[in-house]
């Protein structure tokens, strides 16, 4: 047997891992730009500027949004049977 198909099964085996290295070391290692996400309560612009020159603005007494209405509160809901078949018998078992 000659030995020219065993160094050529060796190239090719050692070909694949060189060429996974030098395929990886060649990719493009950053992640592709994608627009900045907007959070709920979030604002997309900058964050406001906490200093305000001038005196601040006197509160508004103008009645333009009424107040919402009060929340109501609910009872609990009733007890659940333990044993909720509707087999018409005991519930004793």
């Amino acid at each position: 047997m000659s030995r020219t198909p065993r160094i050529l099964a060796l190239v090719a085996a050692l070909a694949l891992p060189v060429g996974a290295v030098v395929a990886l070391l060649l990719a493009d290692p950053e992640p592709p730009k994608q627009p900045p996400t907007v959070r709920i309560g979030e604002s997309a612009g900058p964050a406001p500027s906490t200093v305000t020159s001038g005196p601040p603005p006197p509160p508004s007494t103008s009645t333009s949004s009424p107040a919402p209405p009060p929340r109501t509160v609910l009872p609990p809901p009733p007890p659940v049977d333990d044993d909720d078949d509707d087999d018409g018998g005991d519930d004793d078992g």
